[in-house]
């Protein structure tokens, strides 16, 4: 577990004293182009921002030139930073949270979920959880749903350690421990459709070739 490395923005937002890994400042990464050198550290980045161009982007950046593993990546990032970017994986984890809820006997539908590398709480969304890590490896991820005729995802945002609660904190701590007790695992390559399909629609055609009920099919 030696070659684990937790970046953040300040050090009281993962104390060193709460992990056997090493952590250091977004700021010390950045800065020391010798930290680390001729080893390829396992990263997991904490930083309290995402943005675009913010310390958190530009340290997953530099960790992806100096050839470091790093968590999330700067693909991950951007593509969570906006929904029309992370739409092409919306109708498999919507499926994906439909089977789980129809396989359980509970048919509760949360309006929130948070999965901390992939685990989640509610157990009936296990292979939910697994599903959302492989599409966007995160350290904490959180999934909003509308329950409507059938429940969809409303938004995926990452979440900051510094806005967990105590409770939410410990999950993330047990979480990482056992995510970095696992070998790394590179995201899986996705092959881009081959196909795009487009419906035009004119809402005040009398007699319309398609209902909206078909046309909502079709855009899942």
């Amino acid at each position: 577990m030696a070659d684990w490395v937790i970046l953040v923005d300040s050090p009281k937002d993962f104390p060193n004293a709460d992990t056997p890994h090493k952590v250091i400042t977004t700021r010390d990464y950045l800065a020391r182009s010798s930290l680390f050198q001729g080893t390829r550290p396992k990263i997991v980045n904490l930083a309290r921002s995402f943005a675009y161009q913010s310390r958190g982007y530009y340290c997953s950046l530099l960790a992806e030139a100096r050839g470091h593993r790093i968590i999330p990546s700067t693909e991950t990032m951007i593509d969570l930073g906006a929904r029309q970017l992370y739409a092409q994986a919306l109708p498999e984890l919507d499926d994906s949270l439909a089977k789980s809820l129809a396989a359980a006997a509970d048919k509760t539908v949360p309006t929130r979920i948070l999965a901390y590398f992939g685990v989640v709480t509610d157990h009936r969304f296990d292979r939910f959880g697994r599903l959302l890590f492989d599409w966007f490896r995160c350290p904490v991820l959180e999934v909003t749903i509308d329950n409507g005729d059938r429940p969809q995802i409303r938004r995926l945002a990452s979440v900051p350690v510094t806005r967990l609660s105590a409770a939410e904190l410990r999950l993330f701590h047990e979480a990482l421990h056992d995510h970095t007790r696992r070998e790394w695992r590179s995201k899986k390559d996705r092959a881009p459709p081959r196909y795009s399909f487009a419906v035009l629609y004119d809402p005040k055609e009398a007699l319309p070739p398609s209902s909206r009920a078909t046309i909502k099919h079709w855009s899942r």
